[in-house]
C-alpha cells in the first residue's frame, strides 16, 4: 500500500481535496475516472472515526487494507501492518502512518 500511495500521490490528493466530487458519494465523473485509473474499489468517509476519508482497495477473506486520509490523528497507530498486529480485534482498523495526512489502515475482519 505504501508504494501505490508514493506512486499515486497525486491523483489521491486529488481525490481528497475540498473541491473533489469524491466525497460525494462517488458519483462525479472526476472520481469515477480517477477510480478506474487507480484500481480503487470505492472512496468513503469512514463511519467509526470523524472527517477519516477511507480509499478501499481489494477486500480479502479475512482482512482488508486500504489508504485513510485524515488532519487529524488517528489510532491505533502500528509500525508494520502487513499481518494482523495481535491485539487488533475482529471488524477493528489498525493504521500506520505514510506522510502527513496518510494513513494505511487494515481492517481485520474475521
Amino acid at each position: 500500500m505504501e508504494e501505490f500511495y508514493l506512486t499515486h500521490q497525486s491523483a489521491l490528493n486529488e481525490m481528497v481535496s475540498p473541491d473533489s466530487d469524491c466525497l460525494l458519494a462517488n458519483e462525479g465523473p472526476k472520481c469515477k475516472a480517477l477510480m478506474k485509473s487507480l484500481d480503487i474499489m470505492g472512496v468513503s468517509f469512514l463511519a467509526f472515526k470523524d472527517r477519516v476519508i477511507g480509499i478501499e482497495s481489494h477486500g480479502f477473506t479475512t482482512h482488508n487494507k486500504g489508504l485513510a486520509y485524515s488532519k487529524a490523528k488517528i489510532a491505533p497507530l502500528y509500525s508494520n501492518l502487513d499481518r494482523r498486529p495481535a491485539d487488533l480485534e475482529a471488524y477493528s482498523k489498525g493504521f500506520k502512518k505514510i506522510d502527513e495526512n496518510w494513513y494505511i489502515y487494515y481492517e481485520y475482519l474475521n
